[in-house]
């Protein structure tokens, strides 16, 4: 499943919130705990897409490079951790 309309408002308005606290951060490091911290705390639901990379670039204001390294950052995250 995807995310509506409303709950990509939610992400850009957590988004803005968290971004705002994290002056001197990296973006792409602090795009990279913001998602990680709403994947693990389930404001994102298991079984929920995240958005296409053009769309949550878009809807956060960043590049849509910064998008793609904080994605393969989550996902050899995710690989680094799966039990063998």
């Amino acid at each position: 499943m995807k995310l509506d309309d409303n709950q990509l408002k939610e992400l850009n308005d957590s988004w803005n919130e968290w971004s705002s606290s994290k002056v001197g951060v990296a973006l792409h490091l602090s795009l990279y705990k913001f998602l990680k911290f709403i994947i693990l705390k389930n404001h994102i639901p298991f079984h929920f897409e995240l958005p296409s990379t053009r769309l949550l670039a878009k809807s956060l204001s960043v590049s849509r490079s910064t998008v793609i390294k904080v994605y393969e950052t989550l996902k050899n995250t995710q690989r680094d951790t799966e039990p063998w």
